[in-house]
């Protein structure tokens, strides 16, 4: 029955005029093939670059042409895509697989006596011989290569941190101290070949040296030289294209030497991008005696009111993230230590504080930051307060009054309050540490009435110059320092002035001489003489008058006849 239906149905077709025909073969034009990044691909010399292909059946990769004096042929197996890593630093070996990540490549062209040189090459997939897709790959010239000179602590741990942690260490700076690490982070351009990817302890390709090298040795010496083990390298190509160069600066500091010694990294002539030895980076630094000095606040001389607080600020010539141990040790009456541990900062800067709370009062000892007690060491002074002060009945004398004696152990104020409350009638100038005689305070109100005063004893608790309320009262087995007085207020200045005149006698032949008079003022030693009124002018006394003919012949007579009788 079916191959009959099956006829029927032929003949049908046959009648219509339709005539059957086999399946064709695929058509190679079907197939297809294209390049990532949109064909165009780039690469610094000697790193390595990867090669994305996307494709529909078996095809070949083929990088570079005869004409670019390099070829090699890549198959690519079934369909999908296929990335290919390519090292350009290693394209002089003969065999493909020594510079590309997949196996069976064919090296079309002569092997070439260095890495592949900066230029254009042809990208060119093919499916059956035919050509699919078409790109470029460029190889870019090295760029420089830089470094940055740094320092980094002595106590960095290459094995516990990791490469972030290893060159976050870094700080950039010239001058290292003693027994810290000195560095310098190369920036790399096309040297990725030369180093693993991370690693905290690298190893550099035999092609590429790293040694440091002393640059002014003392006299009749030779430079040392520093490479190999007593280097230490740190690699960061694949993240951040960087690696480090690390050198213990464990060396005496020479008197006659400036101390200077120089990073060399060099690109050799057995590396296959250079024909002779090339120096890639010159970085120096000085290694200097480590410094530590030590500061406090309020002072390293603690007063009772300081509460026994003290604040220690230092700087320091160490690498930043150097840890420091600080330490004050107090043996008698019974030993006791105190510590802390800190970080020294960018600036080379560190600040702890330290509580002596249970510290025996009176004493003194020693703080200093371990491992540098030469170059730190300071002394803890805990104190205590002694003073004395007299305040004797008096009155008060040009706005102020007086406060006999004053004894203060670390110097300070008195201050003059009214007994019945605590407000300040007055202050004194700053005084000094020990005694101080007849002291003046002056008020700053005068006083109506007869009245009881307090003197003070004021320590500048804050030692800023001033008296004001953080400043504390010395305090003596527990009792403020102070005395009480009776003050009387200051008379009132008088100012009532007298008027003395002097008269004078007028003798003959003299009769225009005319009576001086003066006004003296109670409170003042100058006379002023009044003026004397003008002749004709009318005035009264103090004037001089003209004597007419007839009393000018009396007075004759009479000075006649007095002369008879003598």
């Amino acid at each position: 029955m079916e191959r009959t239906a099956a006829a029927t149905v032929a003949l049908l077709l046959v009648v219509a005029g339709v005539a059957a025909t086999p399946l064709a073969a695929a058509d190679p034009n079907d197939e297809s093939a294209s390049f990532g990044n949109d064909g165009y691909v780039t690469v610094v010399r000697g790193d390595d670059v990867d090669i994305s292909v996307s494709h529909s059946t078996n095809a070949n990769l083929t990088i570079g042409s005869q004409s670019d004096g390099f070829e090699v042929r890549v198959p690519l197996g079934g369909s999908g895509t296929d990335t290919v890593t390519l090292q350009t630093y290693n394209t002089t070996s003969a065999d493909p697989t020594d510079f590309l990540s997949v196996g069976s490549a064919e090296l079309v062209s002569s092997p070439i006596d260095q890495s592949l040189e900066p230029g254009k090459y042809r990208l060119s997939v093919t499916i059956d011989g035919v050509e699919q897709a078409a790109g470029t790959l460029e190889v870019l010239p090295r760029g420089e290569t830089t470094g940055t000179a740094g320092i980094a602590p002595d106590d960095l741990d290459f094995e516990e941190q990791d490469v972030g942690g290893v060159l976050g260490s870094v700080s950039d700076r010239d001058t290292v101290a003693r027994d810290d690490y000195a560095a310098v982070v190369v920036n790399e351009s096309g040297l990725g070949w030369a180093l693993p990817e991370s690693s905290t302890d690298a190893r550099l390709d035999s092609a590429i040296e790293a040694e440091v090298v002393e640059i002014d040795p003392e006299p009749n010496t030779v430079a040392e030289t520093y490479s190999g083990g007593e280097v230490h390298v740190v690699s960061d190509v694949g993240e951040s294209d960087e690696f480090a160069v690390f050198w213990d600066a464990d060396v005496a500091p020479h008197r006659n030497s400036n101390n200077t010694y120089e990073f060399r990294v060099t690109l050799t002539s057995s590396s296959n991008l250079v024909e002779e030895d090339e120096v890639l980076v010159r970085e120096r630094v000085t290694v200097v005696r480590p410094d530590v000095e030590l500061s406090a606040s309020p002072s390293f001389a603690l007063a009772p009111w300081d509460d026994r607080q003290l604040r220690v600020e230092g700087q320091t010539n160490l690498a930043p993230q150097t840890t420091l141990d600080v330490r004050a040790l107090q043996e008698t009456p019974q030993a006791k230590l105190w510590r802390n541990v800190v970080e020294v900062g960018a600036d080379g800067s560190f600040t702890t504080d330290f509580s002596f709370s249970t510290a025996a009062v009176p004493s003194e000892f020693p703080l200093w930051v371990l491992n540098y007690r030469g170059e730190s060491e300071e002394t803890v002074e805990l104190t205590e307060a002694e003073g004395s002060l007299s305040f004797a009945d008096q009155q008060v004398d040009q706005g102020a009054v007086t406060v006999e004696n004053v004894s203060l152990s670390h110097g300070g104020f008195v201050e003059v309050v009214r007994s019945n409350n605590s407000s300040t009638l007055g202050v004194s100038r700053q005084l000094g540490v020990g005694d101080h005689g007849n002291v003046s305070v002056p008020l700053v109100d005068r006083l109506g009435n007869e009245t009881v005063l307090t003197a003070r004893a004021v320590a500048d608790a804050n030692r800023n110059g001033t008296l004001d309320d953080s400043d504390a009262a010395y305090r003596v087995d527990g009792a403020v320092v102070e005395a009480n007085a009776t003050v009387s207020p200051e008379p009132e200045p008088a100012n009532d002035t007298t008027t003395v005149t002097n008269e004078t006698t007028t003798e003959p032949g003299n009769e225009t001489a005319a009576p001086t008079t003066t006004q003296r003022s109670l409170d003042t030693e100058e006379s002023v003489p009044l003026t004397p009124n003008q002749a004709g002018g009318g005035g009264s006394a103090g004037g001089t008058m003209p004597l007419s003919p007839v009393l000018v012949a009396v007075a004759l007579a009479a000075a006649a006849v007095l002369a008879g009788r003598q």
